[in-house]
């Protein structure tokens, strides 16, 4: 009887070591790294949202470990610069990628 628990035991931390490994997607990030690159993207998005000069609805947001993406079209030069300068304010930012273009 013990030694059936302890095979089942066994069992049951392998499969849990292996399901852990496994954590890992097909292009190298972690689920913890994904967790972190989609809340940085949030909060570009958010701090976009408050701004009176840029239109979230015009910039796409991107971040893959820590550097963020901008893309999309605005209408001023000032617009754009004031995106990039907004996006490295948010923590854990730590370059931008400003892909931006002036309509």
């Amino acid at each position: 009887m013990k030694q059936i628990k302890f095979f089942t035991a066994l069992w049951i931390f392998t499969i849990l070591l292996f399901t852990l490994c496994a954590c890992q997607t097909d292009i190298g990030k972690t689920a913890r790294s994904a967790v972190d690159d989609t809340a940085i993207a949030t909060k570009v998005i958010g701090k976009f949202y408050k701004d009176p000069v840029i239109n979230m609805f015009d910039i796409m947001v991107k971040s893959e470990h820590g550097v963020v993406t901008l893309e999309g079209k605005v209408d001023s030069e000032t617009a754009r610069g004031r995106a990039e300068r907004v996006a490295l304010t948010v923590n854990g930012v730590r370059k931008v990628n400003n892909l931006i273009t002036v309509r």
